[in-house]
């Protein structure tokens, strides 16, 4: 892993337990609700709230579904699965290699308290005059406020934070408070003292402070790891003000890099008559850590303004939406969410399935009850947080997708946007644009809403994305056999229920119920019936560019031919035929046909969609978006279709039956989610082609291990796959749902 650097600057936010009348609420109909047991014992990360815990009806974790460290999955009690994206990882990784949600509750370690579960570690001391400390990988920073040392500020410590009193002077506090990517600090005014100008000793180390423009960045060695965010001061009613930096550089004998760090801000607001304190003085800071940088990030947001072109809009703490000033004008929020686009899960459930999809933000300050609408966007596509600014956008009410009115401050919002991310399913150049947040008001400052953004500090009050969906866990298996079975396979009807029932077996682990019958398993005569050639004769026929159209042994002809045969929902066709597997073929770009070579195969949904034009919209889904060089080979989104050409190439080694389980059991993987991966290092843990068999997965023929392989799967099912193949199809097998024709 490339070395990063958490940095800190003077983090400085809302105290939720210093200040009841700020504690943090979600708008919801059940916030009152008082905690259950259930939610005691429920496995959910800290910065999942309780009351959305509730409302969701969240009744167990699905880990085994979470594809990384920034997703969390739940089911519910009606039966839907919950997902929810975030900005950073809300997981970590272990010196043990285990997997764990972040946690932020402080131990005592000797004259330091520290979040001992995270990857990323801050030192409070019991002394503030020792100083704050950051430690990740091999940097240390070190941050101290610059008072005099005659200072005595007194300590108060909970499991969630710590209060140093009296920092800079009577009526002053600073409450320092970890987070997921570091920590931040809030300096807390309960009257007007005097002081607008709070100062700071930054000891960066190998790290440098530098001062550009309007913000202040962060570099290791030359490269960009960081950047504190824009100041942002609010009072007890939600009226807000901007602060700003100033920065200079200590020359240290040692050759480190230390730094005077002073937090400025506007006196006239501190003398307004118009707040009341307590006020809060609140920057943050953006960290580039492994999981933050702009290519990585789930959700990228920023406020594009009427009147400026901001240097750095994605780089605001906060995001605004409605009349800033003058010099802004008014601002709109535009968000989009690459990482639900690049999620398995998402792509592959049917937009059918998708029951909810809401997008969480937190207002930090408002002025005046005002409605908040969301659009889709319709700015540049693809842009990102550093280069988007004002352009035009949708105003037209019949492109609403929802509003929320604005009341309350400290407060999760959450904006119903499913019509509008169902659109991005059949639509993704959509997605690449995102949503926009608008004022109704555009024209006072007296209406300006304030949300937090993905760059602040406090992992609980960034924006996030849930998204749920329906699932079943019941499929019916119908098999057909052609003529061309019959005549090769003795007691074929006995062979295909034989391999039905050992599929059922292996598919049952993960919680699937494959139904099968001797009522659905039938003669029917297939496309490859019709081919004059033998078993064992090449396909050479010249049907030159109609071979994807009409040729009798191309795949796409023989699996649209399974594909329109009477499905209800959830029925899963099966072909059983017997042809040589080099001979079937599809159609190259040259248009002639090439041979396929397959015992078996799935078709993509895409195949079957692009062929058979009566398929519903709704049930519209391709292939996976190609993001990642293995994305590929990991996921599948097979059609409810087996083609099975050849399941054995020598019957005469009487492996009939062991090899018909084998490749319909690998063949359904595919329905259920998962591609070909045969054993390549960097995709699996299941051995190629060596002396064992740990996994359906592998590629094979006819082996010698088929029924010692069989043998073992049937003692004891846990062995039919290797366990990053069950990773996988877990990952994605409660996607499956396939409506009928």
């Amino acid at each position: 892993m490339k070395k990063r650097v958490i940095i800190l600057t003077v983090c400085i936010s809302v105290m939720l337990s210093v200040f009841p009348l700020q504690i943090a609420t979600v708008e919801t109909e059940n916030s009152d609700v008082e905690m259950t047991s259930a939610y005691e014992t429920l496995d959910v990360p800290e910065v999942i709230e309780s009351e959305i815990v509730k409302e969701k009806g969240h009744i167990k974790r699905i880990r085994e579904g979470e594809e990384d460290l920034r997703t969390a999955k739940f089911l519910n009690q009606d039966g839907t699965v919950s997902v929810y994206k975030f900005g950073e990882n809300i997981k970590y990784i272990d010196k043990d290699g285990n997997i764990k949600d972040k946690a932020n509750i402080l131990t005592h370690k000797g004259k330091y308290y520290t979040n001992e579960n995270n990857d990323i570690n801050s030192y409070f001391p019991e002394d503030i005059h020792n100083g704050v400390e950051i430690r990740y990988d091999n940097v240390v920073i070190k941050t101290t406020p610059i008072i005099s040392k005659d200072t005595d500020a007194k300590i108060n410590v909970s499991d969630e934070n710590i209060v140093f009193a009296g920092v800079f002077g009577e009526n002053t506090s600073v409450v320092y408070t970890p987070t997921y990517s570091g920590y931040k600090e809030d300096i807390i005014l309960d009257a007007y003292t005097g002081i607008n100008q709070f100062t700071f000793l930054c000891e960066t180390g190998s790290c440098e402070l530098v001062n550009c423009s309007d913000i202040i960045k962060i570099y290791y060695e030359d490269e960009e790891v960081g950047t504190p965010g824009n100041i942002f001061v609010v009072d007890q009613k939600g009226l807000f003000s901007d602060g700003y930096y100033e920065l200079e550089e200590i020359k240290n004998s040692d050759a480190t890099h230390a730094y005077k760090v002073t937090v400025c801000v506007d006196p006239d607001f501190l003398l307004s008559n118009d707040v009341e304190y307590p006020i809060i003085v609140d920057p943050s800071v953006t960290i580039n850590y492994n999981n933050t940088s702009e290519t990585t990030k789930y959700i990228l947001d920023a406020t594009i303004y009427s009147g400026t072109s901001a240097s750095y809009p994605g780089l605001l703490t906060f995001n605004d939406v409605g009349y800033r000033d003058a010099t802004y004008g008014y601002g709109r929020t535009v968000t989009r969410f690459p990482g639900l686009m690049e999620d398995p899960t998402f792509l592959m459930v049917p937009t059918d399935r998708i029951t909810s999809v809401k997008y969480y933000t937190y207002c930090i300050g408002y002025t005046k009850s005002i409605t908040v609408y969301a659009y889709q966007y319709n700015g540049t596509s693809g842009w990102t947080e550093m280069t988007t600014s004002f352009s035009n956008v949708y105003t037209n009410d019949s492109t609403k997708n929802t509003w929320k009115t604005i009341s309350a401050v400290n407060t999760t919002f959450a904006f119903d946007i499913t019509n509008l991310v169902k659109a991005w399913k059949t639509n993704t150049s959509l997605s690449d644009l995102g949503i926009m947040l608008k004022n109704v008001n555009e024209s006072s400052a007296d209406y300006k809403v304030r949300f937090s953004s993905t760059e602040t500090s406090t992992a609980a009050n960034k924006p996030y994305l849930v998204y749920e969906y329906s699932q079943t866990s019941t499929y019916n298996i119908k098999s057909y056999y052609s003529n061309r079975y019959i005549s090769n396979v003795s007691n074929a009807a006995t062979v295909i229920s034989n391999a039905n029932q050992f599929t059922k077996k292996v598919f049952n682990q993960f919680g699937v119920t494959l139904n099968y019958s001797t009522s659905n398993i039938s003669n029917r005569k297939s496309k490859i019936d019709d081919c004059q050639n033998g078993l064992r004769v090449a396909c050479n026929s010249t049907c030159g560019s109609d071979c994807s159209d009409s040729h009798h042994r191309n795949y796409k002809t023989y699996c649209l031919d399974l594909y329109n045969i009477s499905r209800s929902a959830n029925d899963i066709v099966v072909g059983w035929d017997f042809v040589h597997s080099s001979s079937v073929c599809y159609e190259s770009t040259s248009g002639s046909h090439t041979l396929f070579k397959a015992m078996g195969l799935v078709p993509g949904m895409d195949e079957m969609h692009t062929l058979n034009s009566s398929v519903p919209t709704s049930a519209s889904r391709g292939i996976l978006r190609n993001y990642s060089s293995d994305m590929k080979a990991y996921y599948w989104d097979g059609a409810p279709i087996i083609a099975i050409f050849e399941s054995c190439v020598n019957m005469d080694t009487g492996k009939a039956q062991d090899t018909a389980k084998l490749v319909l059991a690998h063949e359904m993987a595919h329905v259920m989610g998962i591609y070909d991966v045969y054993g390549y290092s960097s995709y699996t843990d299941h051995i190629y082609n060596s002396g064992t068999w740990p996994c359906i997965m592998k590629a094979f023929g006819d082996s010698d291990l088929c029924d010692e392989f069989v043998e073992i799967v049937e003692a004891d099912i846990n062995n039919a796959f290797c366990s990053d193949c069950c990773e996988r199809i877990s990952d994605v097998i409660s996607t499956r749902y396939f409506l009928g024709n």
